[in-house]
């Protein structure tokens, strides 16, 4: 072996420990974007991963969508994922339903419409669950243990310490009321 394929091989084996020893982020390790990341790859194809924080669907819009926001809820949404009411039905369950406060990763094209970023979807096959994921103790868990609240809202939704009609806009702070579908186990 000559001293040039001695020096390539050490830097190979050199590069390759290190990337061995790197930690990735889940979303470094299979190429996955955070609903953050996604707006610097509008018009791009990709992977965009996030906890659906609200779920819609607006029967009385045009097209009849349902969107599933990521990132924060609506109207302050990072990414908006749109079904259109023609592909509903290929979901099963209602998709508002199905995916609200779950932590989905969606694929196809990252579009901007009236400023919002959206990735429409047309298939359940684009839309994948994945478990919860807490990296500190400020990133909020997917669920909450039943002993944390202190109501249960099975009608209506938590806002603050009670419950509220869902018609209802919440102007207080998360409490220690729960919505039933947001409790652990």
């Amino acid at each position: 072996m000559t001293n040039r394929s001695r020096a390539l091989f050490s830097i190979l084996g050199a590069l390759s420990l290190n990337f061995v020893l790197q930690p990735a982020t889940p979303a470094q390790a299979a190429d996955e974007l955070t609903p953050a990341e996604a707006r610097r790859h509008v018009g791009e194809h990709a992977t965009v991963c996030g906890r659906v924080e609200s779920a819609r669907y607006l029967v009385d819009l045009p097209g009849r969508p349902t969107f599933l926001d990521l990132g924060k809820p609506y109207p302050a949404q990072i990414v908006t994922v749109v079904i259109r009411g023609q592909d509903r039905g290929k979901f099963g369950s209602p998709p508002e339903v199905q995916y609200r406060h779950r932590r989905i990763c969606t694929t196809g094209e990252i579009t901007s419409h009236e400023g919002m970023l959206q990735m429409v979807v047309e298939e359940p096959e684009k839309i994948e669950l994945r478990p919860a994921v807490t990296l500190d103790s400020s990133t909020r868990p997917s669920c909450r243990p039943r002993a944390e609240c202190c109501r249960v809202c099975s009608k209506g939704k938590a806002c603050g310490n009670s419950c509220i009609s869902t018609r209802y806009t919440c102007h207080k702070g998360r409490g220690c009321a729960c919505d039933a579908w947001d409790i652990c186990g």
